[in-house]
């Protein structure tokens, strides 16, 4: 009936401290539920004087705690799926698997910026991006990934340039009922060949839903 403040910080009486941000959350059940982010701390070698690390703090039910794990950079993403693994990640390759019983860090050191996970029955999936230099100026390039050989490999990408193409939806990943949907430029659905773009002309950040009657997404301007 209301939203009530979960008090995760020490300053609220939670367990979790520091200086601290989430950006992503998912729970398998009341008891288990799961949100990342990021913590900052003071670099012993500046500049910058403050720089972000990985976040990753659980909900049994009864309080939230910090897993201790090996940090990377910040985490802005967490796949929504209702079965292991339980993948998050963020920029600079930082990205961690989680089995149902222990965290792994992921060992592929690349430079994709994680985005969004999903799972298509046996395929891992995500969306990631970067940005390159190009000619003095950056563009943004995104990427279709899938996770084969333990290793991110990339089936599919565009780079936004004047009269580009998206091919997929870059910003949010999902698998709703056994269709798999992405959203950024657009709602795409994956067909056998490729993505059909359903929804043309907004920009979407995020896309979730329950069964393929029941979805929803969200974008820019209020888009709903």
């Amino acid at each position: 009936t209301s939203w009530k403040t979960t008090h995760f910080h020490i300053a609220d009486g939670g367990t979790v401290s520091g200086a601290v941000s989430l950006s992503a959350i998912y729970g398998f059940s009341e008891n288990d539920i799961w949100a990342v982010g990021e913590k900052i701390y003071t670099n012993p070698n500046p500049p910058p004087n403050f720089r972000d690390s990985s976040l990753i703090i659980h909900y049994d039910g009864n309080e939230w705690s910090e897993i201790v794990i090996q940090k990377q950079r910040m985490l802005q993403a967490i796949s929504k799926q209702s079965y292991f693994p339980l993948w998050v990640g963020g920029p600079y390759g930082s990205a961690y698997f989680y089995d149902g019983a222990v965290w792994h860090q992921d060992s592929n050191n690349n430079d994709f910026w994680f985005a969004s996970f999903a799972r298509d029955f046996t395929e891992q999936y995500a969306v990631a991006y970067n940005n390159k230099d190009t000619a003095g100026y950056y563009t943004s390039v995104h990427y279709l990934l899938m996770r084969q050989d333990n290793e991110w490999k990339v089936i599919d990408s565009f780079t936004e340039i004047p009269g580009f193409k998206p091919t997929f939806g870059h910003l949010s990943i999902v698998n709703i009922d056994g269709e798999m949907y992405s959203a950024g430029y657009g709602i795409f659905q994956k067909e056998e060949n490729g993505w059909t773009r359903t929804i043309p002309n907004k920009t979407f950040i995020s896309i979730f839903g329950t069964s393929r009657r029941n979805i929803f997404a969200i974008g820019i301007h209020g888009t709903v």
